[in-house]
């Protein structure tokens, strides 16, 4: 048989073989430690908090750029809503279009009722000058005078008899108590995702018009450790609140009866409960993380993207994952006044809660199951996710909005195709600090290919980059992968650069095979 190669087939080992400054991007070395609270199980189960800031703070004077509808001055550094391939600080450049692509004007409808977004995180600094007071959940039953003339909010009173005295903006499980201070800034971060102010010439903006957050705090720093029987109560106070979607950036290893049970509480009232998959890069099919891996019907578990598309470094993957969303280098808000870049598959749960939270208020009529479906059915496929979830498939907020159906991935047309044996691996195992580029180039008659792996197991911090003529990253890989299909690579070449750390190591990758598509 012919080869489809220029040159005959041949087998790399990359011993001797230098990329240099040719790899993709290095990241700080504490980027790859969970951004999203990082939970274990002791006995009595307790859930623990750890997080990361992946970037520096900054000051709410400062300003980067202005464009668009907004005048707000750190637009340019919220690529998740806005990506124009713009080179943003802590991050450099993307992918134009590589965002969760925002409606024509960048904002949404007024809507007559807004519906309830629970964010049960680590506690909101409200004090913020750039959150919208306005977004924020007011329990009228905790709120005015009561028959002493008293404010409901400070009189030590029950006062609704939902068993929370003076719950007028939420409750605090973590420290027992109806006053939330953040000051382990999780909470503020993502709550600048759904709140910030518009238009108002400072900081950054939020595009949302369809929710009122209800901030329900489980972790604080006086409390970093909780029972996972609190944030089941947690969960089912959001959904007594009247909650219609559910932000939940939290995970754990372990099952949990209580957490299972608060979960399908919420199914049974017809909530949403999007949940966060966790940053250990970990394949949730052998490894499972709860609750994302309850897999309810009324559960969307979202992980991370970067500004390429291109399914993050840490995010876990697996079947349970069901669409995409930004979760690398996000800018927010920060307490104390500041703004800050924060990386996580915390990130990229509050966006799709927010999608999902406006189209319950445009469309009251809609359950949580079609709401879900509408957001799966809209996200766009994409080569850098392939692989890594069912559908790989990112949040489009537009196309879920309207009801419309995303883009989808041209498929390999397997009357035509024809699979060859080829042979491209790294060793077994493969040495720290590696850098590695293999140029691939087929004969002209080629339209598009896809590599077959044998076999993937790499560390998380360890990845294989395949480039097409151009450059454009179509795929990055790490982690316990094991055997799988490209994504579709269009054109005739391509690149594959492999790059490892100077930790750990592990057994490598194998291609065994490759799936030719004629013009």
């Amino acid at each position: 048989m012919n080869s489809p190669f220029a040159a005959s087939f041949f087998r790399v080992f990359f011993a001797g073989l230098i990329l240099g400054g040719c790899g993709p991007q290095s990241f700080p070395a504490n980027f790859f430690v969970a951004a999203e609270p990082e939970v274990q199980f002791a006995s009595p189960a307790l859930v623990h908090f750890r997080d990361s800031l992946s970037g520096p703070s900054f000051r709410a004077d400062a300003g980067f750029f202005s464009a668009g509808a907004w005048n707000d001055p750190y637009l340019s550094s919220q690529w998740y809503f806005y990506n124009s391939g713009q080179d943003v600080p802590a991050s450099g450049r993307g992918l134009a279009g590589a965002d969760i692509r925002l409606p024509a004007g960048d904002s949404f409808p007024s809507v007559a009722s807004p519906v309830i977004l629970a964010l049960i995180d680590t506690g909101v600094d409200r004090s913020h000058s750039d959150l919208n007071q306005d977004m924020y959940f007011v329990n009228r039953g905790e709120a005015g005078p009561d028959a002493l003339g008293r404010d409901k909010a400070f009189n030590g009173v029950d006062d609704d008899g939902n068993g929370f005295a003076d719950d007028v903006h939420g409750w605090s499980f973590a420290d027992d108590s109806n006053v939330q201070n953040d000051s382990l800034g999780h909470g503020t971060h993502l709550a600048g995702l759904l709140s910030a102010k518009s238009g108002n010439g400072k900081g950054i903006f939020a595009p949302w018009t369809g929710f009122r957050i209800l901030p329900v705090q489980i972790f604080s720093g006086s409390h970093p450790s909780v029972p996972a029987q609190k944030i089941a109560g947690a969960i089912r106070y959001a959904v007594d609140s009247g909650a219609k979607v559910i932000s939940a950036s939290f995970g754990t290893p372990h099952f949990s009866q209580e957490l299972y049970d608060a979960v399908v509480y919420a199914m049974a009232k017809d909530v949403l409960f999007v949940s966060a998959v966790g940053n250990f890069r970990k394949n949730l099919n052998e490894e499972p993380s709860y609750p994302a891996s309850f897999r309810l019907e009324n559960q969307i578990a979202a992980a991370a993207a970067d500004s390429w598309d291109l399914a993050a470094e840490f995010t876990n993957f697996g079947h349970v994952v069901d669409v995409f969303a930004p979760g690398v280098q996000i800018f927010s808000t920060l307490p104390r006044d500041q703004y800050g870049f924060r990386s996580g598959t915390s990130q990229a749960c509050p966006l799709v809660a927010a999608v999902a939270a406006q189209i319950r208020a445009q469309y009251p009529d809609k359950s949580a199951f079609q709401v879900k479906s509408q957001i799966l059915n809209a996200a766009d496929e994409k080569s850098g996710l392939t692989g890594f979830s069912l559908t790989g498939r990112r949040l489009n907020a537009k196309n879920a909005i309207a009801g419309l159906t995303g883009e989808r991935l041209r498929l390999a047309d397997e009357t035509r195709s024809r699979k060859v044996s080829y042979t491209l691996e790294s060793e077994h195992p493969y040495r720290s600090r590696t850098e590695v580029r293999i140029p691939l180039q087929l004969d002209a008659d080629v339209a598009g290919f896809r590599l077959h792996f044998e076999k993937f197991v790499t560390h998380s911090a360890d990845t294989l980059t395949i480039r097409n003529s151009s450059g454009v990253p179509v795929q990055r890989l790490s982690g316990s992968l094991g055997e799988f299909w490209s994504a579709l690579i269009e054109g005739s070449a391509a690149t594959v650069e492999f790059t490892s750390d100077a930790y750990v190591s592990d057994w490598g990758w194998k291609v065994d095979r490759i799936e030719l598509i004629p013009r």
